[in-house]
Order: structure tokens, then sequence, then C-alpha cells
């Protein structure tokens, strides 16, 4: 993989996570679990296309949507 794009996908999660801060203390780590797949997943689809290996394009499509329907729901 990667790690560049790793590190953007992070940087990207510590700045929700930053600027919802005092969401984090009052609700805690629940409402942010759609982030991790969410991230996981763009990560994935962005190495397929760099590598063009259909299993991270599954594997990303996946777990980005687990990611956007963990969201919708929490």
């Amino acid at each position: 993989m990667r790690t560049r794009n790793f590190g953007i996908i992070l940087l990207l999660l510590s700045f929700a996570v930053f600027f919802k801060h005092q969401d984090l203390l009052r609700h805690g780590w629940i409402i942010y679990w759609p982030l991790f797949p969410l991230g996981a997943g763009i990560l994935s689809i962005v190495e397929y296309l760099d590598v063009k290996e259909s299993g991270f394009l599954w594997l990303g499509c996946f777990l980005a949507g687990v990611g956007v329907i963990g969201s919708i729901f929490v």
C-alpha cells in the first residue's frame, strides 16, 4: 500500500475527531465508528486505482458502503 494515501486518510479522520471534540467527550467513540471502515474503503479504492486488482475494488466498495450505511444509522 502507498503510505502517502494512508497518511492522508488518517489526517482526515483526525480532523473530523478534532472538530467534533466536544461531541466525543459527551457521546464517546460510538458515533465515530463509521469513519474507520469508510477510511479503509477509500484507501482500498485508491490502491485499486494504482494496482488494478479487482480484490481491492470489491473490498473498498464493501468497506465504504459499511461506513456510509453506518453513518446514516448512527
